[in-house]
């Protein structure tokens, strides 16, 4: 029993480090987002988008993030960059892509 416990513990770490090592850090989600709300809105300013973080899983495909919580953070930081525009009621919607937003996937 003791040699099966060595052999989790030995093959454990390696692997946890390899998945979290993938992960993508805090600009990459926000760059993740905002490139998948350019494509909804046709690469468009101004166009009507929804982003419902609590039951759209595919927002954590694009972006690369674990879960809800983690799409929340980059529609937020994006909003405060003036990126993005909406109203935050459970989720985000009647939002928009800004002129902003939509020159700063052009760079």
């Amino acid at each position: 029993m003791g040699g099966w416990r060595f052999w989790r513990a030995a093959l454990w770490e390696p692997l946890f480090f390899l998945i979290f090592a993938q992960l993508d850090i805090p600009a990459e989600l926000s760059d993740n987002l905002l490139q998948h709300v350019a494509e909804q809105a046709d690469g468009r300013p101004g166009r009507p988008i929804s982003i419902d973080h609590e039951h759209d899983v595919r927002l954590l495909g694009v972006t690369g993030a674990l879960d809800a919580e983690d799409v929340l953070w980059p529609v937020r930081n994006l909003e405060e960059l003036g990126f993005l525009k909406g109203k935050g009621l459970g989720h985000f919607c009647n939002g928009y892509l800004t002129a902003t937003g939509g020159s700063a996937l052009k760079n």
